[in-house]
């Protein structure tokens, strides 16, 4: 008899698995086993497919940096500054410096690509302006430090 002809005759979950006919032994009771699809586990029961968390393991799905479990699927993502290689599991470092949409410097010759950003110099006789409050802060303290040299 044809076990996996029809879900009636067998109890293998049909959207996310799969069913194999055996030979009936000891080994295979039933006349068939039950699989699952990749991105898919056999739950205890051998019959049913549960999610695998690809991002739960120890290699987080083989993802460079960062892991989005989908059911039955999994996508990697990247941190500001780095951009998804074509392998969709590494993550390279986008030089912002290549284009002046990407940077805030006086000109492309004055920016220094970082792993991740960037960072901008002055030419002679110029300085830097700074907006945000905490490099602010930390000028501050340097130029504190300075005078009392």
């Amino acid at each position: 008899m044809d076990e996996c002809a029809s879900s009636v005759t067998n109890g293998c979950d049909d959207v996310n698995g799969d069913c194999t006919n055996q030979e009936k032994t000891t080994t295979y009771p039933l006349g068939y086993t039950c699989s699952c699809n990749s991105g898919y586990e056999l739950s205890p029961d051998g019959f049913t497919c549960t999610d695998v968390n690809e991002c739960n393991s120890a290699t987080r799905g083989g993802c460079d940096q960062g892991c989005i479990n989908k059911v039955g699927s999994y996508d990697c993502y990247c941190s500001n500054g780095f951009e998804l290689s074509a392998d969709r599991l590494t993550c390279d470092d986008i030089d912002e410096c290549s284009s002046s949409q990407s940077h805030n410097c006086y000109s492309a010759s004055y920016c220094n690509n970082t792993n991740g950003g960037y960072g901008c110099s002055c030419p002679s006789d110029f300085y830097l302006k700074v907006f945000e409050t905490a490099v602010i802060v930390y000028f501050l303290a340097v130029e504190k430090i300075l005078k009392n040299y």
